[in-house]
């Protein structure tokens, strides 16, 4: 029998595409776990929101550079009931040229796109099978296809290698009923690009559709490939990019 409501893990929620996929699933009646590093604003917001949608949810702050932290945080997990987990939580740990970069910054890229991701994916896993039913969405970038820029090499690399996270579970799952898949979003209007100082009038004309993307748009996908209404795509890499 499954579970009602569904509960789904959303890491990165403090994000605005982390947002926009609890405020989908929220709409659908999931129970939401939500994962963040800090809290402001946008959290607040967020919390506004699901109250008012009456969601059932509980947040969980960890920092996915602390390693010690991060086990402490996962291994109740495996214990615990998880239908579908969004590994949206990434980004950059630091930008500059990779030539300057040294193991520390490297390994903290890898810390927060890959490592943490991999024992999420890792810890609910099992329960996922044993039930027989499961779904996960790993969030990678257009920067995986690229391969990214001199400044965001390590980056786009971590992400690459949590695109094989995707495939090594969607064959151990498959015969379990539970279905992995990738979401790559392209340039997405949420502030991120901003911050980097980038000239994204520029970057937009390389976008075929003209535009960048919205966070809701990148949600939908999620929460589809994330959802039993998927019940036959496991494996493969969708791209949210405007035709990049």
């Amino acid at each position: 029998m499954r579970h009602d409501p569904p509960v789904v893990l959303i890491t990165g929620a403090s994000s605005a595409i982390g947002a926009a996929v609890a405020r989908r699933y929220a709409a659908d009646g999931w129970e939401l776990l939500l994962w963040h590093r800090s809290g402001g604003q946008l959290v607040r917001d967020l919390e506004a929101e699901l109250e008012a949608l009456g969601a059932r949810r509980s947040w969980t702050q960890v920092d996915f550079k602390d390693a010690p932290a991060v086990e402490r945080a996962v291994e109740p997990l495996r214990q615990a009931r998880v239908d579908a987990l969004v590994n949206n939580a990434g980004g950059y740990e630091a930008l500059q040229h990779f030539s300057t970069l040294g193991h520390a910054e490297v390994m903290e890229s890898l810390a927060v796109n890959f490592t943490a991701p991999f024992l999420l994916a890792s810890a609910v896993f099992e329960g996922m099978a044993g039930r027989g039913a499961g779904r996960m969405v790993n969030i990678s970038s257009v920067a995986a296809k690229y391969g990214g820029s001199a400044q965001s090499m390590h980056y786009g690399c971590a992400k690459r290698a949590l695109e094989g996270i995707t495939r090594t579970l969607a064959r151990e799952g498959a015969s379990s009923g539970v279905l992995v898949n990738t979401v790559r979003p392209g340039v997405i209007d949420t502030g991120f690009h901003t911050r980097l100082g980038r000239d994204m009038a520029v970057r937009t004309e390389l976008i075929p559709l003209g535009r960048m993307g919205t966070p809701e748009e990148v949600a939908e996908v999620v929460h589809f490939l994330g959802s039993f209404r998927n019940t036959y795509v496991t494996g493969q890499t969708i791209a949210v990019s405007g035709g990049e």
